[in-house]
């Protein structure tokens, strides 16, 4: 539960990663009102689209209108805070050709003192029907932001006032730039190919005073404040993936074969530490000559997917599945500059590859209840930071180290009973082996020293249920006053390791234990999510309740807060929110307020930027929309 790092993270197919294997984060995202749909696709399924534990989660953008050559939607919107956003697009079908395009841009102060933010989306896409076989498009996607980081609070400034801030010089920029190029051929009425190309030219910049947050940031004796200091991460990646699908007949029954193959290749330049100027504003002049850290990473993998959908009877069908992965990660370069000058070199590398399973199944049991039940094997590669050392010295890191492996299981009931109620019922087991983690050891002179290898196992189990029910069309059938969706989508969770080594030195001695049965971070145990729909005509009203219990921020499970806040428990919370939209023929109206209650919480205690400490979310807070379509 680490941002986006368990899963493969994409935009219509095309990932949007930094590096999905090396640094898996998603620095972007396109605006919701762009948004027609959002993929995940869990368990067998996932093998088709990558390795990661989560599986495929995929932003599917608004397609260009079919009907008329020229299609206009603006949505202009103001809120709390100083929220301004502006969001128009232009699409259309003129004879063989489609196009869609749209520029979105959002500004606010912010809740909290020093986090305020600009942000620039823009995206194009045409495309040309070459035939009634073939189909090529292309398409880019252009983000670009620098917001404010108000960094993180104690427990103690938390609870007094979590909308303050010690932090007024610290500033976050991601330039973002995907490209990419589609076509699509049918080879048959039953068979089709589709071929992606596609890349990533981006960048990660961040300066600012990014000690802990007991460390005030304030002038020296001479009255002059710490330079700042500037970390920047180029990225260039680029991709193709060649996709087939296809039915046929066997056995007097009609069956689905997916099949591809993958490449990729990742570069990031990665400079950190540098020297920034004194000022508060955002800026990325360097005051020395060299950044003290200066690495290339390299990326490159090869994966072949294989997956049958086989209808066994008109009730079962059975897909099984396989992946081939080729891996190849590196890193090298400066890790910093020593006291004469000399350069600290680095260089750490990984090649493997391997086999990935899976296989789900799916029997109906009635028209209104299908069972289903999925296996798939996962891995999480060793990423950059696994290959960078703490420190060059009393650090060593395994030359046997493995990317984490493991495999998830779930099953359940699902289905839709007249027009009423909609139902999701099942349960999973997540096996997370071979983790990733550091121990102190004692070399020959007895002397302690940082060892980082493959040290722990985590289970996570439990249940989760979505379940939907319209009263109204239940007893009445029709109403003339509008009709009540009640909603509750519930997650049960029982994550903790199996086992998780640990060792410190006491008075030269090497003193071993293990976390096992401690709770994994950041996973609480109980998420509810309820929630009311109210329709009338074109008006709709949605209030939802958010409930989500209690985490640990390590796992030691620490109780006590630490001094920094980067360590300790996240308490329970919960958040209402209420939005309504009211759609008159061209014309769309909405309004909300998100936590409703005022509550104060916080979901994550960072150990880094942008904290580090409590991150606090949002006050209450509103906004207003109009929009018009043509």
């Amino acid at each position: 539960p680490n941002r986006s790092w368990e899963f493969n993270v994409r935009q219509n197919g095309v990932d949007i990663s930094s590096d999905p294997f090396g640094y898996p984060e998603a620095y972007y995202n396109p605006p919701m009102q762009a948004v027609d749909r959002i993929e995940l696709i869990r368990g067998g399924a996932s093998l088709q689209y990558g390795p990661q534990f989560g599986g495929l989660l995929n932003y599917v953008l608004k397609k260009p209108a079919t009907d008329k050559p020229i299609a206009v939607e603006s949505q202009q919107s103001v809120g709390s805070y100083g929220l301004f956003s502006t969001y128009n697009s232009v699409g259309g079908t003129a004879r063989r050709w489609q196009y869609f395009g749209y520029v979105n841009y959002r500004r606010a102060d912010g809740w909290r003192d020093n986090s305020r933010y600009n942000i620039f989306n823009g995206f194009a896409s045409i495309s040309y029907v070459v035939s009634n076989r073939l189909k090529i498009g292309a398409e880019v996607s252009r983000a670009y932001s620098v917001n404010q980081q108000p960094g993180g609070l104690t427990d103690a400034q938390f609870a007094q006032n979590a909308r303050q801030s010690a932090r007024p010089r610290n500033w976050f920029n991601v330039p973002w730039t995907v490209p990419s190029v589609t076509v699509d051929y049918a080879l048959s009425d039953r068979t089709r190919l589709n071929l992606k190309v596609h890349g990533l030219f981006s960048e990660r910049n961040q300066i600012g005073f990014v000690s802990a947050i007991t460390n005030a940031d304030i002038p020296n004796a001479g009255g002059q404040l710490a330079n700042r200091t500037i970390d920047r991460d180029t990225y260039r990646n680029w991709g193709s993936e060649l996709r087939l699908i296809s039915q046929y007949n066997a056995l007097g029954r009609q069956h689905t074969l997916s099949a591809g193959i993958k490449y990729f290749n990742g570069f990031t330049d990665r400079r950190q530490q540098g020297k920034g100027d004194i000022g508060s504003d955002f800026n990325l002049t360097l005051q020395d000559a060299a950044y003290p850290r200066a690495l290339a990473l390299r990326t490159t993998n090869v994966a072949a997917f294989a997956e049958n959908l086989f209808r066994l009877s008109p009730r079962w069908s059975l897909t099984p599945g396989v992946r081939i992965e080729m891996l190849d990660n590196s890193i090298s370069g400066r890790y910093s500059f020593a006291t004469n000058g000399v350069e600290n070199q680095v260089s750490q590398s990984r090649s493997r590859t391997f086999a990935l399973v899976g296989v789900g199944t799916e029997y109906k049991l009635a028209s209104f209840a299908t069972f289903y039940g999925n296996y798939s094997q996962a891995y999480r590669p060793v990423t950059f930071g696994d290959l960078t050392p703490a420190a060059l010295t009393d650090f060593v890191i395994d030359p046997n180290l493995r990317d984490a492996r493991g495999y998830t299981l779930d099953a359940g009931l699902r289905g839709a009973y007249r027009k009423f109620l909609t139902y999701d019922l099942g349960v999973y087991y997540l096996n997370y082996a071979n983790r990733i983690g550091t121990l102190t050891r004692l070399n020959e002179a007895n002397r302690p020293y940082q060892y980082r290898t493959n040290l722990g196992q985590s289970v996570s189990k439990g249940v989760e249920a979505y379940v939907e029910i319209d009263p109204i069309v239940a007893l009445a059938g029709r109403s003339k006053v509008g009709y009540i969706s009640l909603f509750t989508s519930l997650g049960f969770t029982d994550a903790r390791y199996l086992d998780l080594p640990t060792a410190t030195v006491t008075n030269g001695q090497l003193v071993e234990g293990n976390l096992q049965r401690k709770f994994v971070e950041n996973a609480p145990q109980f998420i509810g999510r309820f929630g009311l729909n109210y329709t009338y005509r074109t008006f709709t009203l949605t209030a939802l309740l958010n409930r989500v219990g209690k985490a640990y921020s390590d796992a030691n499970n620490t109780e006590n807060a630490t001094a920094n806040a980067q360590t300790g428990p996240i308490p329970a919370y919960q958040v209402i929110d209420v939005s309504t939209s009211l759609r008159r023929k061209r014309y769309l109206f909405k309004a909300g307020v998100n936590n409703l209650t005022d509550e104060r919480y916080f979901t994550r205690r960072a150990g880094g930027y942008p904290g580090p400490g409590i991150l606090p979310a949002d006050a209450r807070n509103f906004y207003v929309t109009v929009g018009i379509k043509l």
